[in-house]
């Protein structure tokens, strides 16, 4: 659950009404985004498997998100489940042991892909708060000033 929690904490974008995920595992990181959200989203689960969705709803989380905030789509493409965070309002989260079972390789590729992209796109974001953050506190001068500064070559 704290896994999860911490996922979730990472890509959840609390300006999204909308969440479109794909893989369910035990639905940990489904339930993390509901409360994480405060019960705010609406989430759409694409899952290959339904037979996975059930054990998530019987032995995992995925029971203990009200029936108005989860939608559960179970389909052997990926074409809707990309076509839906093809949206402003709907951000995008994947289980990545979900997507490693899907059969078609260019279906599996494609969405490793877009995983990657939203993984860097993350990390570079944070990273650049935490220079801005790191870089404020220490008085750091503004590259408007850096001309002032003389920097010798070196001997």
């Amino acid at each position: 659950m704290e896994e999860a929690r911490k996922y979730i904490e990472t890509y959840y974008e609390p300006q999204r009404q909308k969440y479109s995920v794909y893989g369910c595992g035990l639905g940990y990181h489904i339930y993390q985004l509901y409360k994480v959200s405060r019960g705010s989203v609406v989430i759409t689960l694409y899952d290959k498997s339904k037979k996975m969705v059930e054990y998530a709803q019987k032995y995992g989380v995925l029971g203990w998100i009200p029936s108005e905030n989860l939608k559960i789509v179970t389909i052997d493409s990926v074409i809707g489940f990309l076509n839906s965070v093809n949206n402003n309002d709907t951000g995008m989260l994947m289980y990545k042991p979900s997507v490693y079972q899907i059969d078609d390789e260019i279906q599996r590729e494609a969405l490793l892909e877009l995983y990657m992209q939203q993984s860097t796109m993350f990390k570079f974001e944070r990273d650049i708060q935490i220079n801005f953050w790191r870089n404020i506190s220490k008085n750091i001068a503004e590259v408007e000033n850096l001309s002032l500064i003389h920097i010798s070559e070196p001997t």
